[in-house]
């Protein structure tokens, strides 16, 4: 994969839109949304550093987040002036960015070592999205079916029927309120 890396003004960063749905997920995992930590500039910096963004530059100037997805809740909280680094990729290189959003958050779940309960509901919900045997082949063979992830992970397989309640939050309520 070819890639470089350069930092970028917050204010030029953007979710890509079909990744939404996966970014959500991330930002919800740890029981709290990481937007909304309060973390000091220099603990984002220190995040960022260790994940950083990742994404491609659209031809409107914008750099456009697939990857990296836990950062970029991180980044939201700095000035827009701020600059944090970024994978940058050719838009071409990624043939589907949900695919590719899916299978680094789930790589970057499992490298994290999550606790059960949390795995339980994250990992289940990224398997889900990435749609195909050849997409789950392509991290592991053991990731091809629910028994062999749940196994890898250390998780029950009967946690992938489960719906995932998703995290509510009274300040988002009322954001949304006003849409």
């Amino acid at each position: 994969m070819n890639c470089n890396v350069k930092y970028v003004s917050v204010g030029d960063v953007e979710l890509f839109q079909p990744v939404q749905k996966i970014a959500e997920a991330v930002a919800n995992v740890c029981g709290a949304r990481l937007d909304t930590m309060q973390l000091s500039s220099y603990a984002v910096e220190i995040a960022v550093a260790l994940s950083p963004l990742v994404g491609f530059k659209s031809k409107s100037g914008k750099y456009r987040i697939i990857g990296g997805l836990r950062s970029f809740y991180l980044v939201r909280q700095l000035d827009e002036a701020a600059k944090v680094p970024m994978v940058i990729l050719p838009p071409d290189s990624i043939p589907d960015p949900k695919i590719f959003a899916a299978q680094s958050a789930l790589i970057d779940v499992i490298m994290r070592v999550v606790d059960r309960e949390s795995a339980s509901l994250v990992v289940p919900l990224l398997w889900g999205e990435l749609e195909d045997k050849r997409h789950r082949g392509q991290l592991s063979p053991r990731f091809v079916s629910r028994s062999g992830v749940a196994e890898a992970v250390g998780i029950n397989r009967r946690d992938f029927s489960k719906k995932p309640a998703h995290f509510r939050s009274e300040f988002l309520a009322l954001g949304r309120q006003g849409t």
